[in-house]
């Protein structure tokens, strides 16, 4: 821009500029003069109270005792079986999701060893038949609807599936041609837990007492305690060794201690 075209801008601006200037100044408004009816509120301090969410635990997860009796077979094969499991205790551990306040989620795992009575003539061995306890363990996955009573009781029931195991330790025989062994087996199983269970808060929002009933029949076993096996008994000869039967249906009673997350 030339000298000559700023001096012309410059006196163009120069009138309203000094206009501007000299007006009357603008009165504030009448309110700013009045003063407040209601006083000013107290200021804020540290020990102002703030409002609290109520607590919501949707998670609770905890140990269990267990009291497990699993009914064996009573025939295999047309077979009398001539076995049966006795009841035994056992731990476990049990894991709820509250997914609505009448509906949870459930996973349970148990482990129990049990002793088995085996009659004479058992497996087709008419000696005496020595063995560890068989150790069974399971996991399962639950649907629970629930019915809460107050803030700090729910009941429910539960149906679902389970995925287990039974380990056989080796057997050892005693009989007309001497004394021998029967190598360890094992077999796997799927059950259909049903039980009815609830629990009771005893420190509120944090701890629980739970207890559950549940019964559960069991499709038949799959593995190497299933079928028959072939030893070498006390005179060197080849035996037959007859299935060992596994279990119709489990009963479990629990009683467990959950904490509320």
């Amino acid at each position: 821009m030339r000298p000559s075209s700023l001096v012309v801008f410059v006196a163009l601006l120069a009138p309203p500029l000094e206009a501007r200037a000299e007006g009357p100044e603008r009165p504030l408004p009448d309110s700013y003069n009045e003063v407040p009816d209601a006083a000013r509120p107290a200021p804020l301090d540290e020990d102002v109270a703030l409002p609290e969410l109520p607590k919501q635990r949707l998670l609770d997860v905890g140990p269990r005792a267990l009291l497990v009796t699993r009914l064996a077979e009573s025939e295999v094969d047309g077979e009398p079986t001539g076995i049966s499991y006795d009841p035994a205790p056992g731990v476990g551990a049990a894991l709820r999701v509250l997914v609505h306040r009448y509906f949870q989620v459930g996973l349970s795992w148990n482990w129990a060893t049990h002793t088995l009575s085996i009659d004479r003539g058992a497996l087709g061995i008419d000696g005496s038949i020595a063995s560890n306890s068989v150790t069974s363990y399971e996991l399962a996955v639950n649907l629970m609807p629930t019915l809460p009573i107050g803030d700090r009781v729910r009941l429910w029931g539960s149906v679902g599936m389970g995925w287990g195991r039974h380990y056989y330790p080796p057997m050892h025989v005693s009989d007309a041609s001497g004394t021998f062994t029967v190598r360890d087996r094992a077999a796997s199983f799927v059950d259909f837990p049903l039980g009815i269970g609830g629990l009771v808060e005893v420190v509120p929002q944090w701890l629980s007492i739970d207890l559950e009933v549940i019964a559960a029949p069991a499709l038949p076993e799959d593995g190497s305690a299933r079928i028959p096996i072939d030893v070498l008994d006390g005179a060197g000869r080849r035996r037959t060794v007859g299935p060992i039967p596994g279990a119709n249906v489990s009963f479990i009673q629990a009683i467990g201690v959950s904490v509320l997350l």
